[in-house]
């Protein structure tokens, strides 16, 4: 099943070949269509930063809610780490699907749904 975290990105465990079977991350990208990613490449790419941005939190916060500094968290976002601990990156990919929405499910409105920045 597909979820959306932002207006960009979505997420899906319905993993294909180039994930390796872990939790793909797909990108709008307006030349191409939907772009797959794994997480590493996903956070080179922003999902990090974007999903933060979406639900309006800093570092700080998205560090204390998955047990990290915020440095660490910037570093990620950054794409310049990535979370080496097999419980760190389930906590990082459990929050960024936190409170996601079926893309099935998501209310057809003209202004693109209430969760706008």
């Amino acid at each position: 099943m597909r979820i959306k975290l932002t207006i960009q990105w979505q997420a899906t465990d319905e993993s294909p070949e180039s994930t390796r079977g872990e939790r793909a991350y797909l990108r709008e990208d307006c030349h191409c269509g939907q772009v797959v990613h794994d997480l590493a490449t996903a956070l080179r790419c922003g999902v990090l930063t974007d999903v933060r941005k979406w639900r309006k939190m800093d570092g700080e916060d998205v560090g204390h809610e998955i047990g990290v500094s915020a440095n660490t968290v910037y570093r990620w976002g950054r794409g310049e780490e990535q979370p080496s601990i097999v419980a760190l990156r389930r906590a990082l990919e459990d929050w960024l699907c936190k409170d996601a929405v079926p893309v099935s499910a998501e209310p057809a409105t003209a202004s693109g749904g209430e969760n706008q920045p």
